[in-house]
């Protein structure tokens, strides 16, 4: 998951998503997945 800040250091919005069993290096690959994907919407 992550946070989305504006330039001011604001809230904008934040987003989860439930990994299950996996490493942290797996879940850090879809923290960076999520917020692509919500970058290109």
């Amino acid at each position: 998951g992550g946070i989305v800040r504006g330039q001011a250091g604001n809230w904008v919005f934040s987003f989860n998503r439930f990994s299950g069993s996996c490493s942290v290096f797996e879940a850090e690959l879809w923290g960076i997945l999520d917020g692509l994907d919500i970058l290109s919407n």
